[in-house]
This record gives C-alpha cells, sequence and structure tokens, in this order.
C-alpha cells in the first residue's frame, strides 16, 4: 500500500491511501495496519478505491474499522475513486450510508 500526503487549498492535510486491487481477508488488515500507522498527527484521512476491482465482506468490515479509529482520533475518513463494481458492492450493504464515498478523489477533497 502506498500514502501520500496533499494539501487542499484550504490548507488541510489528508493522507491518501491507495487500497490494493483485491480487498479480501488477505489484505484487509494489512490496510487497517497502514492507516493506523497513518493516523497520529494527521487525523484526515481519504482512502483511493480507484485500483480495487473486487471488494469481500473483510474489506468492508476493514474501511469500517478504519474509520472508527479515525473517530476515536477526532478525524475524518472519505472513500472515493470506486468502481463501478465495488461501488455496486458497498451500496448493496449500505456502506455508502454509514461511510463518506466520492465518486472520485477531486469531489472528496472539495467537500
Amino acid at each position: 500500500m502506498h500514502s501520500y500526503k496533499l494539501t487542499h487549498p484550504t490548507g488541510e492535510e489528508w493522507i491518501l491511501v491507495r487500497a490494493p486491487r483485491l480487498l479480501e481477508r488477505q489484505h484487509a488488515t494489512a490496510l487497517v495496519e497502514h492507516c493506523e500507522q497513518e493516523l497520529g498527527d494527521q487525523t484526515r484521512l481519504l482512502i483511493d478505491l480507484s485500483d480495487t476491482v473486487l471488494i469481500g465482506s473483510a474489506g468492508i468490515s476493514a474501511l469500517l474499522e478504519i474509520d472508527q479509529r479515525v473517530r476515536e482520533y477526532g478525524g475524518n475518513l472519505r472513500i472515493a475513486g470506486a468502481t463501478t463494481d465495488v461501488l455496486q458492492t458497498l451500496r448493496m450493504v449500505r456502506v455508502d450510508q454509514l461511510l463518506a464515498v466520492y465518486p472520485s478523489l477531486h469531489e472528496a477533497l472539495a467537500s
């Protein structure tokens, strides 16, 4: 997984984490651990799902766990760039109603 720091025009800093291509059990734990390491001083986290082609129940649970951890730090989590199939899965299990899901990174940062 890769992380990048982004600075919004308002001066807010965000950590961008690119999720893996397959977000299933074997990668879900690694994603949670990676995001926890990134938290610390920075509490704005943006997860990019644009490379993710498949998300399983463990991946969905990981996103919910990351959201909970970010909130414990008083932060903000946004999910962006989900492919059509991944977005359909998120909608089917109504995760899009629990998490801030945006069509693109640009829209996630602009809101």
